[in-house]
């Protein structure tokens, strides 16, 4: 139920915030409540990937992403996520999620989502996105990234993705 709560708000919120582009950074922030805790009193590893999903829905609302997507039928999916935790979030701490988009290659576009409690980095995770048609088939991500912002082009990606691809490779 925690979930629904920010959803509404970040959806509400999201189309009252100032509009961002293709490669802009976003942010949203939230405490946390005591359905994000485990066991042991700090948020649950898996709540981190929920709420990551939350910042990337205010990325794609303020960026225009999601206006192209519904026009065109086309919708998200994860194709690859890893995080690395450094601290504990706990009960009633503020927290910050920047969403920084990376760029794309020929078929997945790539995240960072930076998990902050003041200037302290609790935890970072990086997210491979690849797009799907409801008519069928796959859109690689220069057309997603033409539709929302023609012309742009991809920043170099950082030199830790490919190393990252490599392994995700080696799992599969």
């Amino acid at each position: 139920m925690n979930l629904y709560f920010r959803l509404f708000r970040v959806i509400l919120a999201a189309f009252f915030r100032p509009r961002a582009g293709l490669l802009e950074e976003t942010s949203v922030t939230f405490r946390v409540g005591p359905g994000d805790l485990d066991a042991l009193w700090h948020v649950n590893n898996g709540k981190y990937f929920s709420l990551m999903d939350l910042g990337r829905l205010d990325m794609i609302i303020r960026t225009g992403i999601g206006r192209v997507l519904r026009k065109n039928r086309w919708y998200p999916v994860i194709a690859s996520e890893g995080m690395r935790f450094k601290q504990s979030l706990t009960l009633g701490q503020q927290f910050e999620l920047r969403t920084t988009p990376l760029g794309w290659d020929d078929k997945s576009f790539y995240l960072r989502q930076t998990f902050l409690r003041g200037d302290r980095v609790i935890a970072v995770g990086v997210i491979r996105a690849r797009f799907l048609s409801k008519n069928g088939g796959t859109v690689d991500a220069p057309e997603i990234a033409n539709a929302v912002s023609p012309g742009a082009k991809s920043p170099v990606l950082p030199d830790y993705l490919e190393a990252w691809q490599a392994t995700e490779e080696a799992l599969s």
